[in-house]
């Protein structure tokens, strides 16, 4: 009988190990993944409540501000947000953003050359850019990258912000960290 026991205790923590393994990656890596629609009401939800609790006029989600991308994705979204300072109306062509990208020893620009890393975001880098869906005093959209599956691990920074047209003002900023894995 005691074999027995030995046996199932060992069973026992081997499973626990695995689901133990299994919920720190879950954990870990919760926040890196991509938005697949800015639209859903609940990541709207989360978006807006980043508003309120930040005190900030421009939100990324994942609010990390880190992703990791396998080689070979297409269209990986990272949702970004904005409303306007005095919580007036973000209509068309208010509220737009512009990409930069920085440039650090061993970044993608070094690794892949600074074409290759702007044809894998989507948005135009450095000039103003539309956001796709405005509501109330908020404008959403999508920033989306490809990455070819012959890409080379690298990370890359980029900085975001918004401005307001109307008021000529410059919303806020915000960076990103993306990793080729």
């Amino acid at each position: 009988m005691e074999k027995k026991t030995k046996i199932f205790f060992i069973v026992l923590l081997v499973v626990i190990l695995a689901l133990a393994i299994f919920l720190l990656n879950k954990i870990f890596r919760g926040g890196t993944c991509c938005v697949e629609d800015y639209q859903n009401s609940d990541l709207k939800g989360q978006i807006n409540q980043m508003f309120s609790e930040n005190k900030q006029n421009i939100i990324l989600y994942p609010s990390s501000g880190k992703v990791r991308i396998e080689m070979g994705t297409p269209d990986f979204g990272i949702a970004l947000a904005a409303k306007t300072s005095d919580e007036s109306s973000s209509e068309e062509e208010r509220l737009k953003y512009t990409i930069t990208l920085t440039k650090e020893a061993k970044d993608c620009v070094e690794v892949l050359g600074e074409e290759e890393v702007s044809n894998i975001i989507d948005q135009k880098l450095g000039v103003m850019n539309n956001f796709n869906e405005y509501e109330g005093s908020k404008s959403y959209t999508t920033i989306s990258f490809d990455i070819p599956q012959d890409a080379s691990k690298c990370a890359q920074k980029i900085n975001i912000e918004a401005f307001d047209t109307k008021t000529n003002e410059s919303l806020g900023n915000v960076s990103l960290q993306f990793e080729i894995i």
